[in-house]
């Protein structure tokens, strides 16, 4: 049942965050295009382990390779193709060892409210708005990572195509 959650999230998804609810607990909620909200009962960390998952990648090679480009070990922006960066956003404040990080779509998210000295709002393109623990200028700043990000994997997937598979100076048709 999971991956079907997962596949909407990829398809029509603009975030995901964790929350505390009954019967669940510690699970996440999921955001959709079309204003829906999901409980599903998975944690926020293994949700977007399976969501990385589906793009054939690994997310500590990810937080590793992209933490180097913009100067970070924590709150990574994660481009998964060239439209479709997740986004780490601080969501709600701990209860124990509690995640606290909520993803969002960078191409999803629409602008950013100053809430409080210490506090923002995320206005989504479908209308929704959700409270961030960090502030505005913060939040820039980390759509600015965002941006940086997507221009390191276009690099790197770039110069993956200028690679050609060959031996003995014979090159293979690549199609």
């Amino acid at each position: 049942m999971n991956e079907v959650w997962i596949d909407r999230f990829i398809t029509d998804g603009v975030a995901f965050i964790p929350i505390n609810a009954a019967p669940y607990g510690d699970h996440i909620q999921l955001l959709c295009r079309d204003g829906e909200i999901h409980h599903v009962n998975r944690t926020a960390v293994s949700f977007l382990q399976a969501v990385v998952q589906v793009f054939g990648v690994d997310l500590s090679t990810l937080r590793k390779q992209y933490g180097q480009a913009i100067g970070r070990k924590q709150l990574i922006p994660i481009p998964l193709s060239r439209a479709y960066t997740l986004v780490p956003f601080k969501t709600r404040m701990p209860i124990g060892n509690q995640v606290t990080t909520g993803w969002f779509v960078a191409e999803e998210i629409q602008s950013f409210l100053p809430d409080s000295k210490m506090t923002a709002l995320i206005r989504l393109v479908n209308k929704q708005v959700i409270k961030v623990f960090h502030d505005e200028d913060w939040c820039l700043r980390q759509m600015r990572h965002v941006v940086l990000a997507q221009h390191r994997y276009q690099h790197l997937h770039s110069q993956l195509q200028n690679y050609r598979i060959h031996e003995a100076k014979t090159p293979y048709r690549t199609y």
